[in-house]
């Protein structure tokens, strides 16, 4: 990629940022809840994060919706974490 190709790219790039969230950026709901269960499957299933997996519950339902929640308020969505606990 050139530089000028590179130069236009930021560009387009920052004028996608100013006209939408990074939540709409990414797909939205359902694209947010595939990340966010992704990184849960690979963490439940992947034995090089054992370690942080034992820090977890068995169940990791409660898990998946918290963080699907806080970032889906933190990436520009719907603020579900602030609302459903306040904070």
């Amino acid at each position: 990629m050139t530089d000028v190709a590179m130069q236009e790219r930021r560009e387009q790039l920052i004028a996608e940022l100013a006209d939408h969230t990074m939540y709409e950026l990414i797909g939205g709901e359902a694209a947010l809840r595939t990340i966010v269960d992704h990184f849960y499957d690979v963490m439940d299933g992947d034995p090089r994060f054992v370690t942080i997996r034992v820090m977890h519950a068995d169940d990791l339902g409660e898990m998946r919706v918290g963080l699907f929640e806080f970032l889906s308020g933190w990436l520009g969505g719907p603020p579900l974490f602030v609302q459903r606990t306040g904070s």
